[in-house]
C-alpha cells in the first residue's frame, strides 16, 4: 500500500483528481446502463434500443406511452432513478471538463472555450432530466406536446455541445506533441463524431455516454500539470 501511494505522490494531484473523475464518468455510464432495468411493457420505438434515449427524441403522445405507460408504472420509476444517476454522471464530468481547463490554462482562450462549452451541455443536461423528471411524474392525458418539444430541443442542444467541447479538447491534444495526446485527441474526434452523427441518426443515441466517457478517460490519462514536490 505504502509503495501505491508512493507512487500516486509522484503525480500532480489534479491529475490524480481527473483519473477520479474519469473513473466515476466511466463507472456511472455503467451503472445507468444497468439496473434497474425497464419491463418487457416498455417498447423503445424508431428502432432506438434503450427507452431512456428514445424518450429524449420523442415525437408523441402515443410514443410516450409506448416508452414509459400510463402513470403510475414501473417503467417512469426506473426512468426517475436512471435520471438521478444521471445527474452525479453531471456533476462528474463537468468537474473533469474544469480540471482539463485548469490543465489548459497556459492557452486561455482554449481553455475558456472548452470550459463555456462543457458547462454548458452540462445545464442542458440538467434541464433535461428535469424536464424528463416532469413527464414521469405525468400522465398522459395532462401531458402536453410543448413538453415533449421542450424536451426534445434540450436533449438536441446538450448533444451539440458535448460534442462541440470534445472536439475542442480533441483538436488541442491532436495538436500537442507525443503519441499519446494525439491518440486521446483521435479518440475524442471519433467520439465527437458519433455523438454528431446520433442526432441525425437516433439509433446511435446508446452509444453516445460510452462514447463520451471514452473520450474523458482518454484525456484524463493524458492530462500533464507541472511537477508536484511531495511535502514529505
Amino acid at each position: 500500500m505504502s509503495r501505491i501511494v508512493g507512487l500516486l505522490n509522484r503525480y500532480h494531484p489534479m491529475e490524480r483528481a481527473a483519473w477520479l473523475l474519469a473513473a466515476a464518468c466511466l463507472v456511472l455510464t455503467v451503472v445507468s446502463a444497468g439496473r434497474p432495468v425497464f419491463t418487457n411493457a416498455s417498447r423503445p420505438v424508431r428502432g432506438i434500443a434503450v427507452p431512456v434515449f428514445a424518450l429524449q427524441t420523442i415525437r408523441g403522445i402515443e410514443e410516450l406511452d409506448a416508452i414509459l405507460s400510463d402513470a403510475p408504472s414501473p417503467d417512469r420509476e426506473v426512468m426517475r432513478v436512471k435520471q438521478f444517476v444521471d445527474f452525479v454522471l453531471i456533476a462528474a464530468y463537468g468537474a473533469l471538463f474544469a480540471v482539463m481547463a485548469a490543465a489548459l490554462a497556459r492557452v486561455r482562450r482554449v481553455a475558456f472555450a472548452i470550459l463555456v462549452l462543457a458547462w454548458a451541455a452540462a445545464l442542458f443536461d440538467i434541464l433535461e432530466n428535469a424536464s424528463i423528471l416532469k413527464i414521469v411524474d405525468t400522465g398522459l392525458q395532462a401531458v402536453q406536446p410543448a413538453m415533449l418539444d421542450r424536451l426534445r430541443v434540450l436533449s438536441a442542444w446538450k448533444s451539440v455541445l458535448q460534442a462541440a467541447g470534445i472536439l475542442a479538447c480533441s483538436v488541442f491534444f491532436c495538436l500537442s506533441p507525443g503519441g499519446r495526446a494525439r491518440l486521446a485527441g483521435l479518440v475524442g474526434i471519433a467520439a465527437a463524431g458519433l455523438i454528431a452523427a446520433a442526432l441525425f441518426h437516433h439509433p446511435l443515441l446508446p452509444w453516445a455516454g460510452p462514447a463520451l466517457a471514452a473520450a474523458l478517460c482518454g484525456y484524463a490519462v493524458t492530462l500533464k500539470f507541472p511537477p508536484h514536490e511531495s511535502s514529505s
